[in-house]
């Protein structure tokens, strides 16, 4: 068997890549999660995205505290370079789910220890309900 064929297979195995990389996400080019409008009905949220739970998002508004936002209060929402968007109170579709996760300054989830450290470095004990 010719040498070369091997050596072509490992290279253009080598070449081969699926899926995002790290340099395509928005969110992967720097420590903080996507900047996020939200609107509550009679109060408007911006801030940024910190974490995705399946109930609602994790919002750390400018100049704000952490805050937990149901999916439920959510009337409309919109997020800098994620192709989701919120309407009508509803959660997201799996796939949006994902892109916000994705976006989000937290992708991998809050662990209950992790939460704790990130609310006592806001000097929170627990998460701000939504305005």
């Amino acid at each position: 068997m010719d040498r070369r064929v091997p050596l072509a297979l490992l290279l253009a195995v080598n070449a081969c890549h699926i899926g995002a990389s790290a340099g395509s996400v928005a969110a992967e080019r720097g420590p903080f999660g996507a900047a996020a409008e939200l609107n509550l009905g009679a109060t408007e949220l911006k801030g940024e995205l910190v974490a995705v739970r399946d109930s609602g998002l994790i919002m750390l508004p400018a100049g704000g505290r952490i805050t937990f936002v149901p999916f439920s209060r959510i009337a409309e929402g919109r997020f800098a370079h994620v192709p989701a968007s919120l309407h009508g109170r509803q959660p997201p579709t799996p796939k949006e789910r994902d892109a916000l996760r994705v976006a989000s300054r937290f992708p991998q989830g809050l662990s209950p220890d992790l939460e704790q450290r990130l609310l006592a470095a806001y000097g929170q004990a627990t998460l701000s309900p939504a305005p």
